[in-house]
């Protein structure tokens, strides 16, 4: 067996350098040596500072790599690899991905996770985290390794991609004046592209060939690949320079591949039933709300569920710039924020302004420093002014010593400066957040990676750092819409507080906070409160209504043309309805067609791709669902016992409307949720594990809740959408209450 490979520590980064830290993080790079087939793996291990803060002149050895994205697959680690001549245990499919990119006649540079960083070692696993995305955004090329080919799928499919780009290319050259991107490599898209402008884009030739040679089970096999579910990808392949697929022998330049997934999806040539998984894209690193970020991880896999936070630690978003105005200070750079969809001038004079008051700010304080004849805080302070050696916080009441009023103000320029790079190139965000202790003076991330910590306390720092946000920014806490429980839980609060969101799990169902739903603003401008004790939460709501009955959570399988379900749940409304809420078959229709849909108005879901169609047209496609449905009842019902009666109103309209389109807007809503009425006589839609003497109540937020009365207390089951309650009404402030959910 030999010697086994014992790992030597890395240093850490001094957090104290200050302003610019002349240290970089360090990191190990894997010098795979040449070979050809299967022969034994040989690489040896350097330790290397590649990273160079933008504008620094601080010099940096930067050796040109390229990182490695894998599917780490078994665990088990069944492969020996000799790295510096001793033994080194690595799993099954990073090996595989090695002697893919291992080449004959030269030694290649690599970053790869399994072997560069010591997976035994917590405390470095810990470092190297937040490290992550800078690796994949300094590395010279990504290189997403999908494993071996079957069948000649992936090569099929690369060269379909291949053809695809050459007729496109021509197009979104007519169709952008967008300097082309420098790509050489055969396939390669040229230029950035839109996706309207590739769903325009039209060539019967070469849909009918996909269509007809079997393309598309080709492509499924490649856009199935595990490697598109994992949750690490999005930061490595978004905010990769460069990225190429590699799936056997096969090599494509990653958009390239990304544009055959959009072209195909869009224009409905993937196999019906196949779901293909959308390939991540650079909108990873794009300005965006860090609980969407979190909402979008939930999608995808990861071998340690802490990951499914701590993966998305890199995102702008979860770092915050924290208010200035508590030290006297003012951020210069705000204005730049959404300064990429302004004029040419327009942000060319911002981002002038932006520079000479970071500059002013700083030759004000060179000044301050060189002047040592000046009058200072130390001279002795007066009755009313601060102690000796004590300085307001620059032009706060907080008082702080002359050393730290110094360090402030020093660390709010240099913070300021890469803020301005920052938001100049997004890909100098990762290495600007990781380079020296300024940044977190004023930017600290929403947690640290700590992997000695459960799920259940990951999730509560969490959803207390989002409390603390919103009230920071005066915004309603949002993130409780995203509370979704299994409903196989036998109890609301079995594995953590019932109000904190469990990011590990997989989506249970579409939350109802997505544009084109039904939300409402009850409090209208009225004021509201939130607070916590421990992991309790104390917060202003109303309570509204009681649930009196409920149907058993709707199944994808419950929900198709002509189901006997939904047909049953029509007729509950018919039968049931007694409270005159609903007293015309007209409305009752539109309210089954509302609560199936929770108010909403978006019109073919899929690809992450929204029509905003609007209630008339939802309305027509429901129609002919509704006549689907009366088609399937007289089939099998006698005249005398039909329930589905004729509506005036939606024969009119049914010629024209989709029955499949509006189960398409049906199926991510009313999936793995429960109808139910409640006792003043309210129709809805809630969560799976809702039931009977629920409170339906409003918080501060965009949707009702389902709550749960427990011992004087409430657990938090899930939003809801109740019809004839979310249209605008406005909270009746001798209502409000302060609810504890525990």
């Amino acid at each position: 067996m030999g010697e086994k490979y014992s790992y030597s520590p890395l240093e850490s980064y001094a957090d104290e350098a200050y302003p610019w830290s002349t240290k970089s993080p360090q990191i190990r790079l894997l010098h795979l040596q040449p070979e050809e087939g299967y022969d034994r793996l040989e690489c040896s291990l350097e330790v290397a500072e590649p990273f160079s803060m933008p504008g620094s002149e601080v010099p940096r050895a930067h050796p040109p790599y390229e990182a490695i994205s894998y599917v780490w697959g078994n665990p088990d680690k069944s492969e020996q690899i000799l790295c510096d001549g001793r033994t080194l245990a690595i799993t099954a499919s990073l090996a595989t991905g090695l002697r893919r990119v291992r080449l004959p006649d030269r030694m290649r540079l690599l970053w790869a996770d399994g072997v560069c960083i010591n997976q035994d070692d917590i405390k470095e696993r810990q470092r190297q985290v937040p490290l992550m995305a800078a690796i994949y955004s300094q590395a010279e090329q990504v290189i997403c390794w999908f494993g071996e080919d079957k069948d000649d799928c992936a090569k099929r499919t690369f060269e379909f991609a291949t053809r695809l780009c050459d007729r496109l290319n021509p197009y979104l050259e007519r169709q952008t004046t967008d300097p082309p991107v420098t790509r050489t490599e055969p396939g390669a898209v040229k230029l950035d592209f839109d996706i309207d402008v590739v769903i325009s884009f039209t060539d019967g030739e070469l849909e009918r060939d996909f269509a007809s040679n079997s393309y598309a089970k080709d492509a499924s096999f490649v856009f199935q690949n595990p490697w598109f579910s994992r949750v690490w990808i999005r930061q490595e392949v978004g905010y990769a320079s460069k990225a190429c697929a590699l799936c056997g022998k096969n090599e494509l330049d990653y958009r390239s591949l990304k544009l055959l997934y959009f072209w195909a999806v869009f224009k409905k040539l993937a196999l019906k039933g196949d779901a293909w998984v959308s390939p991540p894209s650079d909108s990873f690193r794009s300005s965006s709300d860090f609980l969407d970020v979190l909402v979008a991880a939930r999608e995808f896999q990861a071998s340690d569920p802490r990951d499914k936070v701590y993966a998305m630690l890199s995102h702008p978003s979860a770092y915050e710039e924290l208010p200035l105005e508590k030290y006297g200070l003012k951020d210069h750079t705000k204005q730049l924020v959404n300064a990429k969809g302004l004029a040419e001038a327009e942000r060319a004079k911002r981002t002038i302004q932006a520079l000479t008051a970071i500059m002013k700010e700083w030759v004000t304080i060179t000044d301050s420093i060189l002047d040592k004849d000046g009058n200072s805080a130390t001279d002795g302070g007066s009755a009313n002014g601060p102690k000796p050696g004590v300085s307001r916080a620059i032009n706060s009441d907080t008082e702080i010593t002359d050393e730290v009023a110094m360090k402030l103000k020093v660390s709010h320029v240099a913070n300021q400066a890469m803020r301005f790079h920052e938001l100049e190139e997004t890909r100098h965000h990762p290495v600007i957040r990781v380079l020296g202790g300024t940044r977190r003076v004023f930017s600290p991330p929403i947690v640290e990676p700590d992997y000695n910590k459960t799920v259940p306390e990951i999730c509560l720092e969490v959803a207390t750092a989002l409390l603390r946000r919103c009230r920071d920014n005066s915004r309603i806490p949002a993130f409780l819409c995203e509370v979704q429980h299994d409903p196989k839980t036998p109890r609301l609060d079995e594995t953590g507080p019932s109000w904190v969101p469990r990011w590990d799990r997989d989506t249970v169902h579409f939350s109802l906070r997505k544009p084109g739903l039904a939300s409402f603003n009850p409090w209208n401008g009225g004021s509201y409160w939130w607070y916590t004790e421990g992991s309790v939460l104390y917060i202003s709501g109303i309570r509204v209504d009681k649930i009196s009955t409920c149907t058993e959570p709707l199944t994808i399988e419950d929900m198709g043309i002509g189901s006997s379900r939904l047909l049953d749940f029509w007729k509950s409304i018919l039968v049931s309805d007694t409270t005159q809420q609903r007293p015309t078959s007209w409305e009752r229709a539109q309210a089954y067609q509302r609560t199936l849909c929770a108010g909403n108005s978006v019109s073919g879901m899929m690809a992450n791709y929204f029509e905003f169609a609007g209630q008339e047209r939802i309305l027509r496609d429901f129609a002919a669902f509704w006549r689907s449905l009366r088609e399937t009842e007289e089939k099998e019902s006698a005249k005398c016992h039909r329930t589905i009666f004729s509506v005036p109103e939606l024969e009119s309209i049914a010629t024209g409307g989709d029955a499949s389109n509006f189960l398409h807007c049906v199926y991510p809503i009313a999936s793995g949720r429960k109808v139910f009425y409640t006792e003043k006589g309210f129709l809805g839609i809630g969560p799976g594990i809702l039931q009977k003497g629920d409170i339906v109540s409003i918080l501060p937020c965009p949707v009702l809740f389902v709550l749960r009365p427990v011992d004087g207390h409430f657990l938090l089951a899930g939003e809801c959408y109740v019809d004839g309650i979310m249209r605008g009404e406005v909270t009746d402030a001798s209502k409000v209450e302060r609810l504890e959910i525990h």
